[in-house]
This record gives structure tokens, sequence and C-alpha cells, in this order.
């Protein structure tokens, strides 16, 4: 995926990825240093950001990636042809 893919675009998916992730390390690390104690409302709620941010950022990545492996492949009769482009 990292060749069809451009490197600016994956390193905003890397920091947008970072950023959506601080929520949930920030309840785990609170919670192991004893300085709040986590529930299962809070690991639901910091989950749920990530999982929503982590599918609005895959989705744009896999729907290109398979674009553009579609576009480049030509299915004839079950034979998989390249295209010359």
């Amino acid at each position: 995926m990292l060749p069809m893919f451009p490197v600016k675009k994956l390193r905003r998916s890397i920091a947008a990825w970072c950023i959506i992730s601080i929520p949930m390390v920030a309840d785990v690390l609170l919670d192991m240093l004893g300085i709040h104690s986590s529930t299962i409302i809070t690991r639901v709620v910091s989950g749920l950001f990530f999982g929503v941010g982590s599918g609005l950022i895959l989705t744009p990545i896999l729907l290109q990636s398979i674009s553009e492996f579609i576009s480049t492949k030509t299915f004839i009769k079950g034979v998989i042809h390249e295209s010359k482009t």
C-alpha cells in the first residue's frame, strides 16, 4: 500500500492517528500512575474516539488503494491482465 499512497498524505494520517490516540493513552497512563481511576465509561469514550477516528482515517486510504488496484488490472474470464499504462 505504501507505493500507492503519497508520503505527504501518509504523514498526515500518522499525525492524525497520534492525535486521536492521546485520550486513550492518557486514560491508561493516568490510571496506571494512580492519578485518576479509569472506569468503563472513560474507557468506552476514549476507545470510541479512537475507533471512529481510525475509521475516518482508514476509509479514504483503503478506497484509494482499491481504486488504484482495480484501475491497473483488467479481469477477463478469471485471468488478470495488467494494463500497460
